[in-house]
């Protein structure tokens, strides 16, 4: 399949998969929507909470469906970083079909973190699939190269990201059932957040359980949704 390098709206780069038009991020801002969906609307809502923090639990699990180039964990890790909180986090990463590092790095997002950061980032894209590594302030990294409906984690998860491509080019991975395989696994109070706001995806996360909330989109897209796991 081929694959270009292009540069979004904000400046930000992503990867185009010409054949199928489909990009691993926003033409109108790979940034941007990463920050808008998955900073602002899924780690920094989930953190508010107060459960996060207590004196039996100081532990927060965050799960990703479609690593993808990274930006997201960079994002992550590099906010979780400056903050300094008093917390230990486990990222699960998964991804059937990963980028390589090679291509990863003509992204240029590295610029985008501390620089003491891009560099434990760059370790973690060298990072073997299939594996876990620690980094500092208590982040743990676990990238699989696994299909989504074989997920085993023992772990409850506290935050999902939800970054697979569109429903229009992997219909498979936006079904009830798929969905499921994540969101059985989340725990009081845990939160699910997606660029997608269709329809049936949003009535798929209620059926299974979740508070749903439609939230202003990104740069380029009017809305996206938010589920919360209240019981």
């Amino acid at each position: 399949m081929r694959r270009n390098i292009i540069t979004t709206s904000d400046g930000s780069k992503t990867i185009q998969l010409v054949d199928w038009n489909e990009q691993y991020h926003s033409v109108h801002g790979a940034l941007a929507e990463a920050q808008h969906v998955f900073l602002k609307n899924g780690l920094q809502y989930r953190l508010q909470a107060e459960d996060i923090i207590t004196k039996d639990k100081r532990h927060l699990h965050i799960a990703e469906m479609g690593l993808g180039t990274g930006l997201n964990l960079l994002l992550t890790y590099d906010f979780l970083t400056r903050e300094r909180l008093d917390l230990e986090v486990t990222y699960t990463g998964i991804d059937k079909f990963p980028i390589s590092y090679e291509e990863q790095s003509q992204l240029d997002y590295e610029k985008y973190a501390d620089s003491l950061n891009s560099i434990s980032f760059s370790a973690m894209c060298k990072q073997t699939w299939n594996t876990k590594a620690m980094y500092s302030g208590g982040f743990s990294l676990e990238k699989k190269q696994i299909d989504l409906s074989v997920y085993i984690d023992n772990e409850p998860i506290d935050l999902i990201y939800f970054d697979a491509f569109g429903p229009r080019v992997q219909p498979e991975l936006w079904t009830e059932e798929s969905l499921n395989v994540l969101v059985s696994k989340m725990s009081k109070n845990a939160v699910f957040v997606t660029y997608c706001a269709k329809g049936v995806v949003r009535r798929s996360l209620q059926n299974l359980g979740l508070r749903v909330e439609r939230l202003p989109g990104p740069p380029g897209k009017r809305e996206m949704l938010r589920g919360v796991k209240e019981n």
